[in-house]
């Protein structure tokens, strides 16, 4: 499911904070990884504003925009949706790299909290939805 399909898929159905559901961009090769992780953070620390963005990174905000783009067609959410922004927002701000802190909810409630390999094991709905987005290979 690519696009606004992923994103309305998530509303309707259990979705994931954290890890997998920003999981396009983790794969990312690092550099390009931390850029767009960076270009997002700061956009949300610049109440979504393009110009102070660009003004805190040094970097035109065409190029803000591009990545901020970029994002949006890798996690399928849309940055002027506010529930699509909200999901980015609580995923970016979670200890990603170690994969913690990740939430599980499903029709509004909590059915999960840990770590990527503690859900795998204890919360079928986030090994249903991992399954579901990723390779054998990226679940591992």
């Amino acid at each position: 499911v690519a696009g606004a399909e992923l994103a309305n898929a998530r509303r309707k159905g259990p979705f994931i904070i954290g890890g997998v559901a920003i999981g396009p961009v983790l794969a990312l090769p690092e550099a390009d990884r931390e850029a767009l992780i960076g270009t997002v953070r700061a956009w949300f620390d610049c109440g979504g504003s393009l110009v102070a963005t660009a003004e805190q990174l040094h970097y035109h905000r065409n190029t803000i925009n591009h990545r901020l783009r970029r994002i949006e067609q890798l996690t399928g959410r849309d940055r002027s949706d506010p529930r699509a922004a909200a999901e980015l927002y609580a995923a970016v701000l979670a200890d990603l790299e170690d994969g913690r802190d990740v939430v599980v909810l499903d029709g509004g409630r909590m059915v999960g909290v840990g770590t990527h390999d503690e859900l795998l094991e204890t919360c079928t709905t986030y090994r249903e939805i991992v399954e579901s987005q990723l390779t054998a290979e990226e679940v591992a």
